[in-house]
This record gives C-alpha cells, structure tokens and sequence, in this order.
C-alpha cells in the first residue's frame, strides 16, 4: 500500500487542497491527482521555468489549482489551509520545515 492509497484509506476522503513543497514541473501532484488524493493542488518552486511547465501541465490536464514560484523555507502558511502538504524529492532543499508546519 502507497503513502496515497494509505492516505485516502485513513481519511475516507479526497483532501480538499493540497500543497506540493518544490513541486518542479508538477509530476507528483498530477499522480496524486490521478489517484483522487485532492480535489484542489497547489504546488511551489524556487525555479520560474519549472512553475511555469507545472501551470502549463496542470492546465493541460484540468487540474484544479495552481503552481506558483516561492521558496519553502520562507513560506507562511494559515493554519489550516491545507489538508496534505507532501514533498517528492525536495526534503534536502528545506531549512526549518517545523516552522513552516507550525
């Protein structure tokens, strides 16, 4: 069983909105959303060009969302915004992420 069949058998439900921390060009959120993890992605970057590929997949196959250049370490999130935040292969990239989860 995969984090996302785990993920969807623990919460009986899709994830209203998700956020992919260093996104890149969006492959693992198209996965996700291929798999019916959320309803909503959104996703950030620190390269403009790989955003840029991300927003124009996403829109190629109508997912809802948007991907957006940011950088993790820096972000301020709203508790509660999010129902899944995941990262596929960025993890090394990231400072203080228990700030960011606070």
């Amino acid at each position: 069983l995969g984090w996302p069949e785990w993920f969807l058998k623990a919460r009986g439900r899709p994830a209203g909105r998700c956020l992919d921390l260093g996104c890149g060009s969006g492959g693992k959120s198209r996965s996700l959303h291929s798999a019916g993890v959320s309803r909503f992605y959104e996703g950030c970057d620190l390269s403009h060009e790989r955003v840029q590929e991300a927003e124009r997949l996403r829109i190629r196959h109508s997912i809802p969302g948007n991907f957006f250049v940011a950088d993790a370490n820096q972000l301020s999130l709203t508790p509660g915004s999010y129902d899944l935040i995941f990262s596929s292969h960025s993890f090394h990239h990231f400072l203080a992420l228990e700030d960011l989860m606070e």
